[in-house]
């Protein structure tokens, strides 16, 4: 029994926080990993803005370059990538429970959607 998209909507906004907090996290690791204020500045905002690009051809919900191998993947290694930096500046806490929520996440929009589904 489908209880229609409605069941979904709150799973999918989880998700969108969950994307938005892994571009909050290469934020954070720019500005940390900038030796000066300039580069520092670049890094902020040159490391998510390249996530969100890569986001963007790849892994959202109306992306043109996704497909059934790569859609996973880039996923993966986004938020992966955004679990290495949240861990590289310090926050090992914040990385896990950014990764445990993504799993989680993940499988219940699989459960609710019946079939493979992607954050």
């Amino acid at each position: 029994m489908s209880l229609g998209p409605l069941h979904l909507w709150p799973s999918l906004a989880l998700a969108f926080g969950l994307e938005l907090c892994a571009l909050v996290a290469f934020a954070v690791w720019g500005f940390r990993a900038g030796a000066h204020t300039v580069t520092s500045v670049v890094l902020a905002v040159a490391a998510p803005s390249g996530g969100a690009l890569v986001w963007g051809l790849f892994a959202a919900p109306r992306a043109p370059l996704a497909g059934p191998v790569l859609t996973p993947v880039v996923v993966v290694s986004f938020f992966g990538a955004a679990a290495l930096a949240l861990r590289a500046t310090g926050h090992p806490r914040l990385a896990a429970g950014l990764v445990v929520a993504v799993v989680l996440n993940t499988l219940l929009l699989h459960l609710l959607r019946g079939g493979p589904a992607s954050p």
